[in-house]
């Protein structure tokens, strides 16, 4: 399968990239960001919708998975109108050109995120809860799988959306473990964190999201359905940053300042039947992640 991932420099489509092209399937990458020396055919790209119609034209591919777009919960709430532009009018301009140019020949796969629930009511939290985000990134990608929603009813688009968690893994240089290794670096004894501790989230490595990615776009019906992308797993953050400053090496003492992180969830546990209908099993256990993840961020 021809594979187009729109936002290929960064964490997720890199690594979607590199993960696609070992199973089989040929990858065309596409971002605003030079990749000097790229393994892949790549595209340099920022423009209209014309511009998105000419190079759907010029690559036809079966499938584009859209990786693209603003991941900063912090920065959407100081400059909310910049995270529209990136995750609402991007998405807009890229289904308007898969319309023109591919009809409904083309599948295309939208990653959201889980920040589209906000503070769950109930958890786990399954795909038909309540939707309420807290920042306008949470927003802005819940207005995004809308779009998405309009072009499959209005215009038979085949579409899925899927909806990460908390994502990690070698490549990732923002979140919680680069904020970790970054801080165990300095020559202060104790290492102050955001929030409590006790706050939770559902880890899930970066190879397993390559994974169910595949997955939706070889299984999934393609009918404007969305995913969680998760284990299903409750880890509260005192246990992720201690785990990781213990295999760092690390004798550091954390500790929280109790200040919430505005736009940040407290605690996140998915329900993942319905990734798990379709065949996933998680491939990296959360020890066996970090490990990983340590061996990378020994060499930056």
């Amino acid at each position: 399968m021809k594979v187009l991932v729109l936002g290929a420099a960064g964490f997720i489509g890199s690594n979607l990239m590199r993960g696609l092209a070992l199973k089989g399937h040929e990858v065309v990458g596409v971002d605003i960001l030079d990749i000097p020396g790229s393994d892949y055919p790549y595209f340099p790209f920022g423009g209209d919708s014309q511009s998105w119609h000419d190079l759907l034209a010029s690559i036809m591919p079966h499938c584009c998975i859209n990786a693209a777009g603003s991941s900063d919960v912090s920065g959407s709430l100081s400059n909310p109108e910049n995270d529209f532009s990136k995750n609402v009018k991007e998405t807009s301009l890229f289904l308007e050109g898969l319309r023109l140019v591919m009809g409904n020949s083309c599948k295309y796969l939208h990653i959201s995120s889980a920040a589209v629930y906000g503070n769950p009511v109930s958890l786990p939290v399954k795909e038909t809860a309540d939707t309420r985000p807290i920042s306008p990134y949470g927003w802005n990608k819940l207005m995004s799988e809308q779009l998405c929603r309009e072009y499959h009813l209005l215009y038979g688009l085949p579409v899925v959306i899927a909806r990460p968690f908390s994502v990690y893994g070698r490549g990732l240089k923002k979140q919680l473990f680069w904020d970790v290794f970054q801080k165990s670096k300095n020559s202060n004894e104790c290492l102050e964190l955001w929030g409590t501790g006790d706050e939770t989230r559902d880890f899930i490595h970066i190879d397993d999201l390559v994974n169910c990615l595949e997955l939706l776009i070889m299984k999934a019906p393609m009918n404007a359905e969305a995913y969680n992308l998760a284990n299903g797993e409750m880890i509260t953050i005192r246990s992720a940053a201690q785990n990781l400053i213990n295999l760092l090496g690390d004798k550091k003492r954390i500790e929280f300042n109790g200040r919430i992180h505005e736009g940040n969830p407290q605690f996140w546990k998915a329900d993942i039947e319905k990734i798990r209908s379709l065949g996933y099993q998680s491939a990296v256990t959360f020890d066996h992640g970090l490990r990983d993840l340590v061996l990378w961020l020994k060499n930056q």
